[in-house]
């Protein structure tokens, strides 16, 4: 008995967004199904809406050719079932180099900022922050504006940020500061 495909959708792996950069890849998984159990034909023909701004391959890895540009791509079912999924993938401008600054803010208040020199064009990215030692030191999760975080201090110490893009291109930065005093009168300085 052949067990049609009945249920197809693509996510990007790696936790990664829906943007990729200027010459970088995107792998996309398909995730298919059927309520009756593994599909007969597991195989997928992959296609993207316009190609002079990102193709794909037969393997699901999209690669950004053209900023600024949107393509969508489209995973089809193999078994003639008619099942189909679509990933919206926005292509980003190439990222030689990315920075990360740490400081404060017109407020008085620690933040910590990804900067790939792409000028105004900064805002569009979007990066994932870690920090060594991450007990004494919280990144903020919302209030990301114009590739800015806010930076929580519980304790005195020497941490590393580090920032990844999550374009596809595995660009990265960093910044280790260190941090003494009390909690009312904190003093900081980049190493």
């Amino acid at each position: 008995v052949k067990i049609p495909m009945s249920r197809l959708s693509l996510a990007p792996t790696k936790g990664l967004k829906n943007i990729v950069g200027e010459g970088s890849c995107l792998p996309l998984t398909a995730v298919y199904g059927n309520a009756y159990g593994t599909p007969s034909d597991k195989r997928i023909t992959w296609s993207s809406s316009d190609t002079s701004v990102a193709t794909v391959s037969a393997q699901g890895s999209v690669k950004g050719l053209k900023f600024y540009g949107e393509a969508t791509i489209t995973a089809t079912a193999a078994d003639g079932s008619g099942v189909k999924a679509t990933y919206k993938i926005y292509v980003y401008p190439k990222v030689k180099k990315v920075t990360v600054t740490f400081g404060l803010d017109q407020y008085g208040n620690f933040v910590v900022k990804a900067n790939t020199g792409n000028g105004q064009l900064d805002r569009l990215f979007f990066f994932f922050f870690t920090v060594s030692n991450g007990k004494g030191i919280g990144i903020s999760d919302s209030n990301f504006v114009n590739n800015v975080k806010y930076v929580t201090i519980r304790k005195p110490g020497t941490y590393t940020i580090k920032m990844k893009l999550l374009d596809g291109s595995n660009r990265t930065g960093s910044v280790r500061v260190k941090i003494w005093g009390d909690t009312d009168d904190r003093h900081w300085k980049v190493l």
